[in-house]
């Protein structure tokens, strides 16, 4: 049985919870049909304006706030789930990409540099004679001093501009001690 012109109960919660869910949309801005100034809503002299202002999110400070930190958050959520798929899939390796499109996905270039970084001992399981272990040997540690030599390449270059840079701020803080905050700003000729 229905409750007269309005409608059923029942309907009307049907229509709320799938406006709520299923048939969400993004509110908007609507609190300028009723009143021109929010810190005049009874102005007009009915409850129209505040009704607006409680009843849609966009239109109050709290309600947009809680809208804008919820949006983030899913975009948030989103990109994690993205990356940890990513990680999971490329073996923790991250993947070449150009343009947006995966050229080389990271679980090759781990296949590779596993085979790379075994090649040596390869060479040594598949020697038959002296010349081929001393060969298989050689590869091996030239292999190993290049990994090494390029990791310990990048931590010197690291410490030397870290270096550079604390060496800079001592000379500027000196400066700015002896000669006043004006010194910064004077040219060094």
């Amino acid at each position: 049985g229905g409750e007269g012109v309005i409608g059923s109960h029942q309907a009307r919660l049907v229509k709320s919870a799938q406006q709520s869910t299923t048939q969400a949309t993004t509110p908007t801005y609507s609190l300028n049909q009723y009143v021109s100034d929010p810190s005049q809503i009874f102005e007009a002299g009915n409850w129209r304006a505040f009704n607006a202002y409680i009843s849609n999110p966009v239109n109050n400070d709290f309600g947009m706030t809680l809208m804008a930190q919820s949006a983030y958050m899913d975009r948030l959520q989103t990109e994690q789930s993205i990356a940890s798929d990513k990680s999971k899939a490329y073996s923790g390796y991250e993947a070449v990409e150009k343009d947006g499109q995966v050229i080389t996905p990271g679980s090759t270039i781990k296949d590779i540099q596993s085979q790379t970084e075994d090649l040596g001992n390869k060479i040594i399981a598949g020697a038959t004679n002296a010349p081929e272990v001393i060969t298989a040997v050689v590869t091996k540690l030239v292999t190993k001093t290049i990994k090494q030599g390029i990791g310990n390449s990048r931590s010197n270059t690291q410490r030397s501009t870290g270096n550079t840079y604390s060496n800079y701020q001592l000379d500027a803080q000196k400066q700015s001690e002896n000669y006043g905050p004006g010194a910064s700003f004077q040219p060094n000729y």
